[in-house]
């Protein structure tokens, strides 16, 4: 059936691009991982190598970039205290480039994954 065919290929996906995330402009990793959450296929080594990524790429990410992974991460069903507290970081230092849907985005990941930040909502 079209459904296992999808596993199947899922998983090769997460299989060869794991290892290459290091090479992968952050837009893309981004986009690899909403590819990911609206499968709804949370592959547990490409998801642990993407929060490797977010932590030691932070400063690169931008406000899409960011909302993105929220999201993402949210939809997968994540709730990853390190990985909320890295994104809200990152979404605090860089708050004044948020557009509206990015921070709506943004928020609903973080309250989805039941993370409260006072900063970020300072911010």
């Amino acid at each position: 059936s079209l459904g296992a065919l999808n596993d199947e290929l899922m998983t090769k996906i997460a299989n060869m691009a794991t290892p290459l995330l290091p090479s992968f402009k952050p837009q893309e990793v981004a986009n690899l991982v909403w590819a990911f959450a609206v499968s709804k296929r949370a592959e547990p080594q490409l998801m642990e190598a993407v929060t490797r990524c977010i932590t030691e790429n932070l400063e690169a990410l931008s406000s899409q970039c960011l909302s993105t992974f929220a999201w993402s991460f949210a939809k997968l069903g994540s709730k990853d205290p390190e990985l909320c507290a890295c994104l809200s970081d990152g979404a605090t230092r860089r708050m004044r480039y948020f557009n509206p849907r990015e921070l709506s985005k943004m928020l609903w990941g973080l309250a989805t994954m039941k993370h409260r930040s006072d900063q970020f909502l300072d911010a």
